[in-house]
């Protein structure tokens, strides 16, 4: 994949990874072969998509590196439904939802 920025006039070439052969989208034997409706399948509604939401101040905010920091000695809560949690949850994390 090519990709140019033509703010700074920087090209970039960007190498993809080939197919997974027991990959269920781009296998040899695909089980997702239409889209799903994402407020289904998380039991949720996409509450995060509106442009002025504004959920943390910059001041609350802490980077990637910072989290991976912080995590080191600090608990994390997930505080999300109990569906999305058992959809993914990151590694030592404990859900709030009993």
């Amino acid at each position: 994949m090519f990709t140019f920025d033509g703010e700074i006039g920087c090209p970039r070439a960007i190498k993809l990874r080939g197919k997974i052969p027991e990959c269920a989208i781009c296998g040899e034997n695909p089980t997702l072969t239409e889209l799903t409706n994402y407020e289904v399948f998380c039991s949720a509604k996409a509450h995060d998509k509106g442009r002025d939401l504004l959920i943390l101040s910059p001041a609350q905010r802490i980077s990637c590196l910072e989290f991976i920091e912080q995590r080191k000695s600090s608990l994390v809560l997930d505080t999300r439904s109990a569906s999305q949690f058992s959809i993914f949850h990151l590694q030592n994390t404990k859900s709030t939802v009993v």
